[in-house]
């Protein structure tokens, strides 16, 4: 592990007294000149250890993330955790933070997180792999990207000013997408939803974008609707396939309740010791980053 960055540091030292108030377990190691071992760091934050070797402690300046968490663990309190996503324990505001690297600075309100620490974090590497295991890894990952590709469409019809939308926004998009609902479940099929895998290893989605463009009268409540049932059904798709089934039944759990996850990809999954039966393991959602929350 590589030390956290100096603003990192900086702003554990100046959140310190607001974690200890939250009874959960404390980041480590105790503060020794204020400086922590990370074990990730992004564009958005970072993520260290704490006293509890089953939780990690994330600070971020994802406001999408934080909603979503903050929506998920009071739907969590009612259904419990889907099984293709690592729960999160708690959320604390972290005021504004200033990050800064070699030749970047800015400054962002924050927010820290509590959630289970994985045992694995990304995809791993399939050189070594037996074939069939190898292939599924491939599955896997293409089936990330899918989504990822589709559900951005949605992520990107928010206000460019914007990552988290006002009550009165939610309601309109969500009355966008049911105007056109039920032409989408008719006209959108599970090829459309997939696309066409390339020679050069990426998707088009050509299939999708002529049905939205026969449309005489194109609108974004018909593009919203599409995109929204074309993650229904990558998200389905995934429930019946090996590997990524848990993270499946969790997208498509969130999407019954409003919730798009919007930027998923093969380093924001890993595995968690499967609950039902500890001698193995399983793959979830480890970092949901963007969310499109309409509750």
């Amino acid at each position: 592990m590589r030390d956290n960055p100096e603003w990192f540091d900086k702003a554990m030292k100046k959140l310190w007294r607001k974690l200890e108030k939250k009874n959960l377990p404390m980041p480590v190691p105790e503060p020794d000149e204020w400086e922590f071992e990370e074990l990730g760091c992004g564009y958005y934050g970072c993520v260290v250890d704490t006293e509890d070797d089953n939780v990690v402690f994330k600070v971020t300046s994802d406001e999408s993330e934080s909603e979503f968490v903050k929506v998920a663990m009071k739907l969590a309190k009612k259904d419990g955790w889907p099984s293709g996503i690592t729960p999160y324990y708690g959320r604390v505001y972290a005021g504004n933070v200033h990050f800064y690297g070699p030749g970047w600075a800015r400054q962002a309100e924050s927010w820290g997180l509590w959630r289970m620490k994985a045992i694995n974090v990304g995809l791993p590497d399939t050189e070594e792999m037996p074939n069939y295991l190898r292939k599924a890894f491939e599955n896997f990952s293409l089936r990330l990207y899918q989504w990822k590709t589709v559900s951005q469409y949605l992520w990107h019809m928010i206000p460019d000013d914007q990552t988290v939308l006002s009550l009165d926004q939610k309601r309109a998009y969500k009355r966008e997408i049911e105007e056109a609902y039920d032409w989408a479940w008719d006209n959108v099929t599970v090829d459309m939803a997939l696309g066409e895998t390339t020679h050069f290893g990426g998707v088009r989605f050509d299939q999708m974008f002529q049905l939205i463009a026969s449309m005489r009268f194109e609108t974004l409540s018909v593009r919203k609707a599409v995109f929204w049932r074309a993650c229904e059904l990558i998200a389905e798709t995934m429930m019946h396939e090996y590997l990524c089934n848990n993270i499946g039944e969790a997208l498509t759990y969130y999407l019954e309740n409003d919730i798009v996850i919007t930027d998923l990809h093969d380093k924001n999954v890993g595995e968690i010791w499967n609950p039902d039966d500890e001698s193995e393991t399983v793959w979830v959602i480890t970092d949901p980053g963007q969310a499109v929350v309409l509750r």
